[in-house]
């Protein structure tokens, strides 16, 4: 069985499923956990033995970058670490990883190495905002956090082929006919042949197992005589695939918001859109006695009634208008994790509009 990481219903669900595929956003967990912070040597400060007998023997053919050349980026500290662009051909092309880390407030005890999901979310960007919660505060004194931008993603050589995008996300997410659905797989199609237009050279070596192989090489250029991993969403996927390729390099694996490695693409999104589609409905129910006349739900099904419709939505909020079925419902996904109350304001007798506005405002709110 092909899964998605190694090869490359519902009223709501069936639109969430979509736009998870369309546009492989990274949904946070929203429960956070120090585990990690037990005790660990002291930072190191030259890369480890590869613990491998022969370069035969280690997945990584006896290769070990270079340290990083740290410098200061405002409140983090950032480098690159030169890898090969293919791990089965050491000497050829070479690719550059973009690194960053938060350096330990207190007395280091070595790396965090963290990752978002997505596939291809930022774990720089992960640095600024998550691992800045409180529930991280044992996390920070102890350990840098250490944070990368996969291959082919953002800071490390990013594969440009978006120009289609906008073009695809403009279309109808949930066809309700044949020409609806075959604009979709045109619109798609032609994002991939933009793709392989812009990296022909590339794509091949953009996957899970050449960033598993990354994720032994960061490890190796910090100096870490084992790795300590905190993924999220598809992260857990790189750290379960890490432990199966590198068991004996592993000191600690946190795994928040575990999706099934096993499964396969239409497995894994039918799961992942019930799993939104659960979160929708406790959102929903959170205003308890202050919940307008027929629910919250009731509201959100107009409002995603109106998209449908392609009605332009301007909204009253720092982010972009939003104007397709696809914005909508990642703005949704977006605002789950968080806690979003402006809804509970709502009170019987409210015009429709007002209502409306009310919930576009919940669910964009920040």
């Amino acid at each position: 069985m092909t899964t998605p990481w190694r090869a490359t219903t519902v009223r709501r669900s069936v639109r969430l499923a979509l736009i998870a595929l369309a546009t492989t956003i990274a949904s946070l967990a929203g429960a956070c956990s120090p585990g990690l912070d037990t005790g660990a040597p002291t930072r190191p400060t030259a890369p480890p033995p590869t613990a491998y007998p022969t370069p035969e023997d280690d997945p990584l053919g006896g290769f070990t970058p270079e340290p990083p050349d740290w410098e200061d980026c405002g409140v983090l500290e950032c480098a690159a670490v030169q890898v090969p662009l293919d791990w089965d051909d050491l000497d050829g092309a070479k690719l550059e990883l973009a690194i960053a880390r938060r350096p330990a407030e207190g007395d280091p005890r070595g790396s965090v190495l963290v990752n978002p999901g997505g596939p291809g979310g930022s774990g720089i960007e992960l640095l600024d905002y998550v691992f800045l919660a409180d529930p991280f505060d044992g996390l920070r004194d102890h350990f840098d956090i250490v944070g990368w931008d996969p291959r082919g993603t953002n800071g490390s050589e990013a594969v440009d082929c978006d120009a289609p995008v906008d073009d695809f996300r403009a279309l109808d997410p949930s066809p309700d006919d044949a020409k609806e659905a075959d604009e979709l797989v045109d619109a798609a199609t032609e994002i991939a042949q933009d793709c392989e237009r812009a990296a022909s050279d590339r794509l091949a070596h953009i996957s899970t197992d050449d960033t598993v192989k990354d994720m032994e090489a960061i490890r190796r250029a910090l100096g870490d005589e084992q790795l300590s991993f905190y993924g999220f969403s598809y992260g857990t996927a790189l750290g379960a695939f890490y432990a199966e390729q590198f068991p004996d390099r592993v000191r600690a694996i946190v795994l928040d918001g575990v999706v099934d490695p096993g499964a396969d693409l239409e497995t894994y999104l039918t799961a992942q859109a019930r799993g939104f589609d659960r979160a929708l409905d406790a959102m929903f129910e959170a205003c308890g006695d202050a919940c307008p006349d027929g629910g919250v739900a009731e509201l959100y099904d107009r409002l995603a009634d109106r998209v449908e419709r392609r009605y332009a939505l301007r909204l009253d909020f720092s982010f972009n208008a939003v104007t397709t079925q696809s914005e909508h419902t990642t703005q949704v996904m977006r605002s789950l994790p968080y806690p979003v109350k402006a809804y509970s304001l709502a009170t019987p007798g409210m015009e429709d509009q007002a209502l409306l506005g009310l919930l576009e405002r919940a669910l964009y709110k920040r």
